[in-house]
């Protein structure tokens, strides 16, 4: 049951977080998205229904002295329903969060990225950064260097903290005209291409 349950469950929240599984669910519309999941939500409905009915039947013809074990394809699928029952959140949500990152990319293609933007992405980082992160880091961000060009963050986050948030990063700073990222205060200064 929880191998069942686990392959929905994990494989679309895969599918979801991957860059193929994003580019499907920014095509998908709202319409197709809702039949899918209200199809997917009354097919594991039916399914527990009958599974249930199964079950029951096999108790009620055990007789009274033994206890029938149903099979494992039972469990299996049982697990299955349920993986898939519980996968249809995350991808709605994954949806949306593509969703609006679309309408924001198609907003800032009509025109150049300007400073203020750039600024407020900074202070917004800053932000994410100081309530997400664990243990808290108290760190600044802000832009500066080659006309703004330049992400400039300072507190203790090391090189290889520094590439991964800028490969998290890397498409929203190319479209607001950042060139690279640059770090200080911690042990070391690093710095990393957009």
């Amino acid at each position: 049951m929880l191998v069942g349950g686990l392959v929905p469950s994990v494989g679309f929240m895969y599918l979801a977080r991957s860059a193929r599984g994003r580019a499907l669910l920014a095509r998908t519309r709202g319409r197709t998205l809702a039949v899918l999941a209200v199809l997917v939500v009354g097919a594991c409905v039916a399914t527990i229904y009958f599974v249930t009915l199964r079950v029951l039947g096999s108790l009620h013809h055990a007789g009274p002295h033994r206890l029938p074990y149903p099979s494992t394809l039972v469990f299996l699928l049982f697990g299955l329903v349920v993986g898939l029952f519980l996968a249809v959140p995350p991808t709605v949500l994954a949806w949306v969060d593509e969703r609006s990152r679309a309408r924001a990319r198609s907003r800032r293609k009509g025109h150049a990225p300007t400073r203020e933007e750039r600024r407020a992405f900074a202070e917004d980082l800053a932000r994410q950064i100081r309530e997400l992160s664990v243990p808290r880091r108290d760190v600044r961000v802000r832009v500066g260097g080659d006309g703004d060009r330049v992400l400039l963050v300072e507190g203790p986050l090391d090189a290889q903290e520094g590439e991964k948030l800028t490969t998290v990063l890397r498409s929203d700073l190319r479209e607001l005209g950042f060139k690279r990222v640059e770090g200080s205060g911690g042990k070391r200064d690093w710095w990393t291409p957009v």
